[in-house]
């Protein structure tokens, strides 16, 4: 009777692609050390039903909150290429 785990096994959800979509405006703003960044980071580890890409998530918004934009940058790309290799 639980409708959850038909929604997960769909290969890529809205929400998935929104995700994506947000991963990317945010390295492009952690690229440019903009504290914009973070506005959009914020939501992100909701955005996931994946416990652990929701943790990744939170070390990159924590990275991020004291401006340690590099190294947010550097978790971020190392977790998005994670995320497209489970993806594939």
């Amino acid at each position: 009777a639980d409708p959850q785990p038909f929604s997960e096994s769909l290969p890529v959800s809205h929400s998935d692609a929104e995700l994506q979509a947000r991963l990317a405006q945010v390295r492009d703003l952690l690229a440019e050390s903009d504290t914009q960044a973070l506005t959009v980071l914020h939501p992100l580890p909701g955005l996931t039903s994946d416990p652990r890409l929701a943790e990744q998530l939170r070390r990159v918004v924590q990275h991020a909150e004291r401006f340690d934009f590099d190294q947010a940058l550097e978790l971020l790309e190392n977790l998005t290429g994670l995320s497209q290799k489970a993806a594939r």
